[in-house]
Order: structure tokens, then sequence, then C-alpha cells
């Protein structure tokens, strides 16, 4: 979530995975395009 918050100018693999602090996109592309999770948790989690 780190990486999709950041103020970046763009926004692709790399540089969410460098702004979460990733060293490849490999998770963050499986995060994106793979995953099952529940967004509205999510969306609680970050607002808390």
């Amino acid at each position: 979530m780190r990486g999709l918050l950041a103020p970046l100018a763009g926004k692709n693999g790399w540089t969410l995975a460098e702004a979460a602090g990733d060293l490849t996109p490999d998770g963050m592309q499986r995060l994106l395009n793979a995953a099952v999770w529940n967004a509205d948790g999510v969306r609680d989690d970050v607002r808390t």
C-alpha cells in the first residue's frame, strides 16, 4: 500500500516496488495482477 499511496510522478511496477522498499517489482506485480484481496478491508485499514 505504501507504493500505491506514494506521491510518485509515474506509477508502474518498478516505481511502486521501490517506494515500498522492494528490490524487484515481482511482488508488486503479483499483488496488482493476481492476488485476491478484500478491497473494503484494505480501505478501512488505510483510513485508520
